[in-house]
């Protein structure tokens, strides 16, 4: 498939993906307060209606879109279950099978920690600064597919510095923008 920045692009195949949040547990964003119910349904719509359409996004929508779900969404705490983070130890104890963990302490957990996709000794909130800056980088990509009936959002963008051993070339955060979560980031 090819890359083009500041475009949203449908993927050529369904992919089928490993989001099992719980739920969305608070609807305060840590950084700006609470959240614009109205700007949440324009993101959510904006998506739903470049997707259905097949249509190219503008620029000014990439970075709306960018920008909120960055600022909102990537922030908003919200809880998961992983059984793949039992056995780990965290905060002094042993993680145990469902365990329910903020989103954010999850995946880095999984990605940063047990994987080693981040470099060695990064830290939690350098690991969601790094996330980011994915979401904001408009030399990346972004790509819309179908999951279950709603649009998933992907941000694509070289992971450079913040490759760890078991790390790729690039860093992808995944968002359901319909639901406001952010699903993954590996």
């Amino acid at each position: 498939m090819e890359t083009r920045p500041y475009r949203f692009q449908r993927a050529r195949r369904p992919r089928s993906d490993h989001w099992d949040g719980v739920a969305s547990c608070v609807q305060v964003s840590e950084r700006t307060g609470q959240v614009n119910r109205d700007e949440a349904a324009a993101i959510a719509a904006l998506v739903q209606n470049i997707g259905e359409g097949g249509r190219r996004a503008t620029e000014e929508e990439l970075v709306r879109a960018r920008s909120y779900l960055a600022a909102h969404v990537l922030r908003r705490p919200s809880l998961s279950r992983d059984d793949e983070l039992t056995g780990l130890p965290w905060q002094g104890r042993i993680l145990a099978p469902g365990d329910l963990r903020w989103r954010a302490e999850a995946k880095f957990l999984k990605h940063v920690v047990d994987r080693r996709e981040w470099p060695d000794g990064t830290t939690l909130e350098a690991f969601m600064s790094s996330l980011e800056r994915v979401v904001r980088n408009p030399s990346g990509g972004v790509y819309l597919e179908r999951d279950a009936g709603d649009w998933k959002l992907t941000c694509v963008a070289r992971s450079g510095r913040w490759r760890g051993d078991g790390g790729g070339s690039h860093i992808v955060v995944v968002f359901m923008p319909v639901k406001g979560l952010w699903v993954t980031a590996y």
